[in-house]
């Protein structure tokens, strides 16, 4: 950015301006999806996760969600 702030002082100000803000929208996103993964990680047997999104689980993750029966 500094090199873009030398040539085109306005672009890279707007840069800059874009950055700061994706960083703060990271900064809100990621720990609630850390928390989240987490107490999924609690709630959820490993057993029943490796069963679904495991190597060998081929469709079933895809069918396990759509097939509420």
């Amino acid at each position: 950015m500094t090199i873009i702030t030398l040539f085109n002082r306005n672009l890279g100000i707007k840069a800059f301006n874009t950055a700061v803000y994706s960083i703060k929208e990271m900064i809100l996103v990621i720990p609630p999806v850390f928390i989240v993964l987490g107490l999924l990680d609690i709630w959820v047997p490993r057993e029943t996760m490796v069963k679904y999104m495991g190597e060998n689980s081929g469709l079933t993750c895809f069918k396990s969600f759509i097939d509420k029966r």
